[in-house]
This record gives C-alpha cells, structure tokens and sequence, in this order.
C-alpha cells in the first residue's frame, strides 16, 4: 500500500530525541511505529487570534493581549491545586483573570507587564478563565493539542518534524475524488495536520479528515450491506393463523406499530437473504411482544431462536416474560447466564446442540461459549446500542444464514438513522400501548426538595417504590449517592434505602438490584446504571439530581423505570440551574422521536447512541451532512468499481476485503 523513503512499520525509536521514557509514553498512547505517529493527529486546535474584548461573545474560547493591573493572589482550593487571580486591563477595561495550576506566574509577570492571555470569556461577570497565559512572544498562530501523556505537544511536534519529509504515502482516496471536493493528497494533508499556518490550513484538514472518516465508514457499511444480501438463507414459510391466534389470546390489544413491525418481521423471513432489522421503540412501546411472535414463528418451524440481553437482570426479565407468554406453547425455553450452574450450563449446551432447546435466554456472553447450534434461525440482541458495525458483521459471520434482529429502546432520528444503520432496515414504533399511563414530569429548583420527601412519603405509605438518580459516585459534589442516601434518610422516618451504581461487581449489583425488586428497600439511590430495561413494576416515582448533567434521551430513558403499571407516575427533574428550557421542553412532552430530534440538535449523535458511535463520534449533524451525502454517493461508487475489479485504492479495497473476508464460511 505504501511508497516510503522511510518505511513506515519501523520502530519510533529510531527518532532522535525517543528514548525510553519517552517511548514508554508513546506506547501506552498506542504509538509504535513512524505510521502510528504520523497518523496520530492533533486532538484539537489552539488558535491564537488576537481579539477586542469588545468582540468576544459570552463564554467564547479567545485571545486577549493585556496588561497586568495588580499582584497576583495564590489560592489553595483543595489539596494540591491552587488558582491564580490578578486583574488586567484588555482594551482599557478591567478584568478579572483566574487561572488554575499556574503558580509559577507569581514568579514571572508583575503589574505593567504584558501578556496574552487565551481562554474563556464570561462576559457578564467581566472575568476570564485562563487556559494559557503567554509571558514572551506568542506561538505560532495555530497550536495543535495532542493530548499524549508526558509528552508535551512542542515535543510531539519535534518527533513529527523530524520524518515527515522523509515519507511519501500513497493516497486512499482517489485523484479524481481529491480533484472533485478541493482536498489535499495525503503528504500535503499531513503536514498542514501537525504543521498548520493558519485557520484556512485548519479548515482544510478538518474538511479532508471528515471526509475520509465518512468515506471508509460508509464503504464498510455498504459492504456489510452486500454481505448481508448475499447470505442467503432458505425462506421461512410462515402460517400466519399461528400469529393470529397468538395474538388474539393475549390480554391486550397490539398498537398500530406493533402489527406493522410484526409484518415486516414476516415479509423478512419469507425472503432467501437474511434478515437484518433495526427494530427501535420507546420504552414501553412493546418490543417484547414484537420479539416474541418472531420467536414463536421461528419455533413452529423447527428453528432455534437466541434473545441476548446487556445485563442478567434483563436477561432474567425477558425469560419470564417470554416464558409467559409462550406458556400454551410446546416451546422449550432455557435462560444462560453466569449465575447458572456449571453443570446446568454444560447441560444447556447439550440440549441447544440435539435440537432439544427451542429458545435461549441469556447475556451477551453467550457470545463466547463455542455452541453447534442445531438449527438456529433467529439471533435477537437488545439494546443494540452496545453493537457497532464490526460487532454486527461479527455476529453474522459467527451466525451464518440466521436472521438478526436488533432491539433499540433510543429512538434515532432518522437521518441520523440512515447515517448510522444504512446496512439495515429499520422499523420504528411510535405508539404507545393503550395501558401505559403518561409519567407527569416535574422540574424543581434544589431549594425545593421537601416537594420531593413529601412525594416519596405519600408514595412509601401506599407501598410503592422509587429511585433516586444521581450523576456522581462520590466526586466531593453536594448531590453524589452517599450524600443523596442521607437526605433520604434525615428527612423520612424509617426508609430503606438501597444503593447501586457501576464501581460494583455483576454480583453485587444483581444483589442489590433483586433485593430492591423484592421490596427489601423503599428507594433505591443510583448512577444511570438503572437506564437500560429494568422493570420493576412497584417504582412510581424517579427523582434526578443535577438534572441538567445529563442529556435528554437518557433522562427520557430514566422517567421510562416508572410508570410501567396503572399507578399514576412522576419524574422530578432536579436542579441547580435557572436556566431550564431543555429540562421544561421534556417535561413537555413524552414523544420518543421529538426528544430524541431535541437532543441530537443539542448534544450531538454520541449522547443518542453511544457505543455504536465508536471511531465515528465527531459527526455533526447540521454542518457535516452535505459532506456525509458525497461521501455516501462516492462509497456506492468505489464498491460498485471493486465489483467490476476497477478500484484502484489498495486502502479502500483493503477496507472492502476485510468486511467481505468471512463471506466464504457462509457458502
């Protein structure tokens, strides 16, 4: 792939200036060879563009020059952390300048000395909160932040400018694509990436960066789509008086998005390719009955089915459930998670690989038991967030010629849908089932928090349950769980609070978590590990401290713990900020959609689908689109010249091969 004058797989340490100190840093930021550190970009940009303070927004990252206008205080905030404060006249107005960490300037500015000062400007309080504070000449215009441990970034720079004419890299990109959008070649690229000039320089390698990223993404979901579409599969002939009679028999009568899922669940397994379906709905919104009548086809055609949930508490949560309402079935159905029993596992086994077992239960874990299934037709994974798209590719490869579903309770708008799962089909449902009540939202100032013990009270007495959510462990913040746990405890007689959160192990966590379940507590005081799909039927009431930490769609997903019965419902939203529009629009409304469309606008993609966004977490919705649509029309066509033999990029025909590698083992 490579044309070099250095090769590019040697050791780092041939640099002058690495030695072992040096390389031990290197490595642990996964730097080994000339390649890994000249593709080892700058995290980010310090541009240093000298403004007016007048110019400056409110909170905007600038650059001031100014002159100092008293001694500098040193403060002590807490242990060995100190901050710096001093007064400056920028523009003939004086300001206030904090900085952190920087007790050494005691040392080297006094009043009348001029300085540059880059950081945040809080307008209205007419203070700035400095970043760095430049004593002698400025920077060059534009600094790159590498953000690599022990390795400052003048340093990194060095390691860079040192090989960085020695090498000559074969573009990825074709010509006529470089041509086509302005773009720099690779060489011309790199160096405006570790050496920019300018902001123009900046814009330029975000430009290319961007692009590329889009490009090699959507070539890898284009081929996961031909994969998908050339794993055959032999077509599912389903007697649809089977769904019709399960249906009719349960006590409940199925939304409109339920019946329209169902259907294309079905119309999927009557083709001869496999299934791949997004199936996303609210919390709530029946994606268990959904899953079901999927399993119960698969199972009155002699084929095997596996639901793979996030947690054993779900997994348990879904056995039971299914367990029900297959009950006037003849469906054997087995649950397999680390709390099952060597030998009952080893047993499991054997009965999945004779055909004895028709459904299994478990936690992705399943994953790594080496299972000859017997005839499986069907693999379901929730909250299928976790999967990114070489896991899926994985799963199809590990369960050839066998339909996938995958449940989502994250609504995702839909564009952002067709960027982030254009390898499948999505079915969104948007109804909610006629028993669910609305949970009433509330939000509350901190200085209102006998509201809320008087809310807990009367919902204890009538014996319901609630959870408390917090957003730290114990960080030294006023409302962290053990903090939270004593307000409970001071302000209601005799309640029984249970605590859980993430630094606990599966076992403790599944303790605590069954404990709560069985009523063993009154409330249950949390992180957000309580997000993903627990149900307990008896909580009614949810109470968010510090509210505005977190983003709308998982304070959507927590409201979704509570309201899951007939018992009125509410989620207090609890904060510390006058500024409420993002808590007030919530409270609004329980449309899954219209939240989940608020909070990509306000928070960006990643807050929506987490671990799916892994290596693709930079896309901004409003100014990336119009580059993420050529490179969606330019990945079509570089795979549709693979399949000619006429893609002369060895890196993306690298990238094609690699999703492609496993297709044989289908055949």
């Amino acid at each position: 792939m490579w044309c070099v004058m250095i090769d590019l797989n040697l050791d780092v340490r041939i640099i002058k200036g690495i030695g072992n100190k040096s390389l031990m840093y290197l490595n642990e930021a996964s730097i080994y060879t000339i390649k890994d550190l000249l593709f080892k970009l700058p995290k980010k940009y310090n541009i240093y563009e000298i403004k007016s303070i007048n110019s400056i927004e409110d909170e905007e990252l600038a650059t001031v020059k100014a002159v100092v206008d008293s001694n500098i205080i040193v403060r002590t905030v807490r242990k060995s952390i100190d901050n710096v404060i001093f007064y400056a006249r920028i523009n003939g107005i004086k300001i206030k300048i904090i900085a952190f960490g920087k007790r050494y300037l005691r040392y080297t500015i006094k009043p009348g000395s001029i300085i540059l000062i880059y950081g945040i400007y809080k307008k209205f309080k007419k203070e700035f909160m400095a970043r760095e504070i430049f004593t002698n000449e400025l920077p060059s215009f534009v600094s790159p932040v590498y953000g690599i441990k022990n390795i400052s970034n003048g340093m990194y720079s060095k390691y860079v400018a040192s090989i960085i004419n020695e090498v000559d890299i074969k573009d990825d990109i074709p010509n006529e694509l470089l041509e086509k959008y302005r773009l720099d070649d690779i060489n011309t690229f790199l160096r405006k990436a570790h050496f920019p000039q300018n902001s123009k320089d900046v814009l330029q390698v975000t430009r290319r960066s961007k692009y590329e990223m889009y490009l090699k993404y959507l070539l890898e979901l284009e081929s996961l789509r031909y994969f998908v579409n050339n794993n055959k599969k032999n077509p599912k002939y389903i007697d649809k008086h089977i769904i019709l009679d399960f249906v009719k028999n349960l006590p409940y009568e199925l939304t409109n998005s339920q019946k329209a899922t169902i259907n294309d669940i079905v119309s999927d397994s009557k083709k001869d390719i496999v299934m791949n379906r997004l199936v996303q709905g609210d919390v709530g919104s029946g994606k268990t009955i959904v899953a079901t009548t999927a399993i119960l086809l698969n199972a009155t055609l002699g084929y095997q089915s596996i639901l793979m949930a996030p947690t054993e508490i779900l997994a348990n949560q879904h056995f039971n459930n299914i367990l029900s309402l297959l009950s006037g079935y003849s469906i054997n159905i087995q649950l397999l998670t680390s709390s099952t029993p060597n030998n009952k596992k080893d047993e499991i086994i054997k009965k999945l690989e004779a055909g004895i077992i028709d459904v299994l239960i478990s936690t992705h874990s399943v994953l790594y038991h080496k299972i000859r299934y017997f005839n499986l037709g069907l693999f379901i994974v929730d909250e299928q967030h976790r999967f990114g798209v070489n896991a899926r590719q994985e799963l199809l490869n590990q369960f050839p010629h066998t339909d996938a579903m995958y449940l989502s309770a994250t609504p995702i708008p839909r564009t952002l849908g067709l960027t982030k799962f254009a390898d499948m089909d999505i079915s969104s449902m948007t109804d909610r089932p006629l028993n669910r009540k609305k949970v009433e939202t509330i939000v509350i100032s901190v200085n209102e928090l006998d509201q809320v013990y008087d809310d807990i009270r009367k919902r204890i007495n009538r014996n319901e349950q609630v959870f408390c959510v917090c957003s730290l462990i114990d960080n030294d913040d006023e409302y962290d769980l053990k903090y939270v746990k004593g307000l409970l405890e001071d302000n209601i007689s005799n309640i029984r609070v249970g605590v859980v959160h993430g630094g606990l192990n599966s076992e403790q966590k599944r303790t605590i978590m069954l404990d709560f379940l069985n009523k063993r507590y009154d409330a249950l005081v949390s992180t957000t590990v309580i997000e993903v799909g627990i149900d307990i039927k008896a909580a009614t009431g949810i109470y968010i401290f510090n509210a505005e930490r977190f983003g709308l769609a998982t304070l959507h997903q927590l409201r979704g713990r509570v309201g899951r019965n007939e018992l009125n419902s509410v989620c207090y939203l609890i904060t510390n900020k006058t500024d409420t529009d993002r808590l007030n629009f919530l409270a609004s409304t329980d449309d899954c959609f219209q939240i989940a469309e608020y909070d990509l606008n306000d928070r960006g993609p990643g807050e929506i689908l987490g671990e799916a966004q892994s290596g693709f977490s930079g896309f901004d919705i409003k100014s990336d689109f119009n580059i993420y649509k050529c490179a969606k029309s330019d990945a079509s066509m570089c795979f549709d010249r693979y399949l000619e033999g006429k893609l002369e990029s060895l890196g993306l025909i690298k990238i094609i091969e690699k999703m492609l590698s496993k297709k044989a083992k289908l055949n």
